[in-house]
């Protein structure tokens, strides 16, 4: 959520700006109580960054200054700060890299493998068991223990289980839960539903769906090192990137953002990926350093 505040802080200040963005920030403002929270203490953030921003932009001997630099250089520090997960935190009891996977052997013998890009705190001890997914995604396979019911928060969305392997996923304000195979409870405050095998509900906006049907291959795919989309938004495809590559997608333009895609590709190979927004797509895409930049 860091992030997402982060990006519309610099969004929100762009030239560039238009109704399609104003839209999408009004919609993303209202889809999650804590954004509102998160907004304010990025801009904050950005206004306490005003005078190291001035220092940097002032230390670029023989280059132009001005209120466009001086903003840029402000964007780059907030960023830095915010994107890189650095705000005076104390470190999660797991997380991996982008572009990395880790499997972790939990104290009770149950497995948590995270993807790229991914943070969790564990608290297995004699009484209970219990995870908290801080960013990304995550597969369990849980060790059944009937006195001890394993609990994976994640956002407002408590899954609660006694033996199975599921997935977990945690994307802004929205959260997924994908069960490969056994049974499920998940709940958040207004609602529970129960997963069997192959079934998956998603919750955003602080409200649960309806419990269907899960694509396993498809939502299960980043485990043997595949990014799948079907009918997928390139908003939603820049997130897969960014957690598989390492870098920063930045799409500008809420029209391509809200273009979609379908295909299987590798997640060592994201150049591939970028060839087919070009060639399927007719978009253009642009390294800069450790950014990607898709526009039309």
């Amino acid at each position: 959520m860091d992030r997402e505040a982060a990006a519309w802080v610099v969004r929100l200040g762009s030239p560039a700006l238009d109704d399609a963005d104003r839209l999408a920030f009004r919609e993303w403002l209202d889809s999650d109580p804590a954004h509102p929270d998160a907004f304010a203490a990025a801009g904050r953030l950005w206004h306490a960054l005003e005078a190291p921003a001035a220092a940097l932009a002032a230390a670029e001997r023989g280059r132009r200054r001005g209120r466009r630099r001086l903003a840029m250089a402000a964007a780059a520090c907030l960023l830095l700060l915010l994107a890189g997960g650095i705000l005076l935190r104390d470190p999660p009891d797991h997380a991996t890299d982008p572009g990395t996977q880790a499997t972790v052997a939990l104290a009770d013998g149950s497995r948590m493998t995270l993807d790229g890009d991914s943070a969790a705190e564990a608290a297995v001890d004699a009484e209970s068991r219990r995870v908290t997914l801080l960013r990304g995604r995550a597969f369990f396979e849980v060790t059944p223990d009937a006195t001890r019911p394993f609990v994976v928060m994640a956002g407002g969305v408590e899954t609660i289980v006694l033996g199975t392997a599921f997935a977990v996923e945690r994307q802004g304000g929205a959260v997924a839960v994908v069960v490969e195979h056994g049974r499920v409870a998940v709940r958040e405050a207004h609602a529970q539903v129960e997963l069997a095998d192959g079934e998956m509900v998603e919750a955003s906006a602080g409200a649960l769906g309806a419990p269907g049907p899960a694509a396993l291959a498809s939502a299960l795919a980043w485990r043997r090192g595949l990014l799948a989309f079907e009918d997928r938004t390139l908003a939603e495809v820049a997130a897969e990137l960014d957690r598989a590559d390492g870098g920063r997608v930045v799409i500008p333009q809420a029209g391509v953002r809200a273009l979609r895609l379908s295909g299987v590709f590798r997640k060592d190979d994201p150049a591939a990926l970028l060839d087919a927004l070009e060639s399927g797509l007719g978009l253009r895409t642009v390294r800069l350093g450790v950014a990607t930049l898709i526009y039309r």
